[in-house]
């Protein structure tokens, strides 16, 4: 049962031990790591300062490509599941952003109108 869960892991394949997926899974999960406190961030600060649209993007597109890789290679390992959250985060840090926009161009409106 242990060997099955590893197989399906990418950890383990015919009894040959295969790190790669393994540091693979710990790259994202850095990565993962920084996200929950930048979305934290952008509620709590309604603010875009200190945040690139463009860099947000191009991450969003690095784990599409990666989560499509494996999808294509049929490697449903370790970093595959890892790639999920991230890409839900960072969506959610996207959105957020906009949103965040939205109200910076409304107080500037406010501001403006008051003037």
């Amino acid at each position: 049962m242990e060997h099955q869960v590893l197989e399906f892991l990418g950890i383990l394949k015919g009894g040959v031990f295969y790190p790669a997926s393994i540091l693979e899974s710990i790259m994202i999960l850095c990565f993962g790591l920084s996200w929950p406190m930048s979305i934290a961030r952008s509620l709590k600060s309604k603010s875009t300062k200190g945040k690139s649209l463009l860099f947000m993007c191009f991450i969003a597109f690095g784990y599409i490509c990666g989560i499509s890789a494996k999808l294509l290679e049929r490697k449903y390992n370790l970093a595959f599941w890892f790639y999920i959250p991230n890409i839900v985060m960072v969506t959610m840090d996207i959105c957020l952003y906009f949103r965040n926009k939205r109200i910076e161009n409304s107080v500037s409106e406010t501001i403006i109108i008051e003037a």
